[in-house]
């Protein structure tokens, strides 16, 4: 998220700054929603990067071929919704950070973090790892902690401009 704002130098005149904003909302420790930036007239002004899904990939966990998951990425393949099947809507993911490991090795790893939001709260954690051609999830349910593991769906429509379910 890129945005403009006007901010007062020590000389009392007004410069344009531009600012970066990580993350549009702030999360309590409890886990309910903070706060949101809006789009402001006195404020900050919001230019959306991508806030549309561009493309899914499906996951099957690890240890139960039953459960299955659907996230949806932008076009700068950052992870915007998530959808397990049997489910009627989607939740929201918001970004965390990003990592990259094995710097010595022949292609990057990189691993995304994001919380779930369900209903205002955080619902649970995923950690998503890209390594060349494959892509994994591991799920922590908030409630009780419990790990969940994914693979991508290499027999699915993955990469896809429409949902895996």
């Amino acid at each position: 998220i890129l945005g403009c704002q006007e901010n007062k130098n020590n000389n009392s005149v007004y410069q344009n700054q531009r600012v970066i904003i990580d993350s549009i909302s702030e999360i309590h420790d409890n886990g309910e929603l903070k706060s949101e930036i809006n789009y402001s007239e006195n404020g900050i002004e919001i230019m959306m990067e991508s806030d549309t899904v561009n493309y899914y990939i499906c996951y099957n966990e690890d240890n139960d071929s039953r459960l299955n998951l659907s996230i949806g990425f932008n076009n700068k393949a950052r992870a915007l919704s998530v959808k397990y099947k049997g489910m009627n809507s989607s939740m929201d993911l918001i970004f965390i950070k990003q990592e990259k490991e094995n710097p010595g090795g022949a292609y990057p790893v990189l691993v995304s973090y994001y919380k779930e939001m369900y209903k205002e709260k955080v619902n649970g954690e995923y950690k998503l790892t890209h390594s060349g051609n494959w892509d994994y999830v591991e799920y922590t349910r908030g409630k009780d902690s419990k790990k969940f593991n994914f693979t991508i769906d290499r027999n699915s429509n993955s990469y896809s401009y429409t949902a895996c379910f």
